[in-house]
């Protein structure tokens, strides 16, 4: 299953790039619905080809299973970054954030976009995919306004 969330952030796409590559960001942003136990020893900035592995924790409490990320592509030119995950019940969690400038240059559109298997259970993991990336984009507006 696939699902899709945008967004647009009071914010150019330069700078909203910037901070998208810092591993920082992903932890700010998850914080209170998802944390994830190992992330003092992720790159400071994501970098194509890393692969990064994380027990993960819901509502910074509650242990979960070791998530790995990798990073298939992370491209400066397409404010791009495009990842495959997967870890516990999630067989596959394939992960694309593009930006995009809007309104010459002033404010940019963010979009998270999932694609998801988890056998049976992919629609209640979907499900909270959708509550997940509209959480991560609610918390991305405190960052930059």
């Amino acid at each position: 299953m696939k699902a899709t969330i945008t967004s647009e952030f009071n914010i150019s796409a330069d700078n909203a790039w910037q901070l998208v590559k810092k591993s920082s960001t992903l932890t700010f942003i998850t914080k209170g619905l998802l944390s994830f136990s190992d992330s003092d020893h992720f790159p400071a900035e994501w970098v194509e080809g890393t692969t990064v592995i994380s027990r993960l924790r819901f509502f910074g409490l509650i242990p979960a299973w070791s998530h790995q990320i990798h990073f298939l592509k992370v491209s400066d030119t397409e404010l791009e970054i495009i990842t495959e995950e997967q870890g516990g019940i999630v067989s596959k969690w394939k992960h694309r954030i593009k930006i995009s400038s809007m309104n010459k240059g002033a404010t940019s559109l963010y979009t998270d976009e999932v694609e998801i298997e988890a056998g049976l259970l992919t629609p209640g993991v979907w499900w909270y995919a959708n509550l997940l990336y509209r959480y991560r984009q609610f918390r991305w507006k405190s960052l930059n306004s």
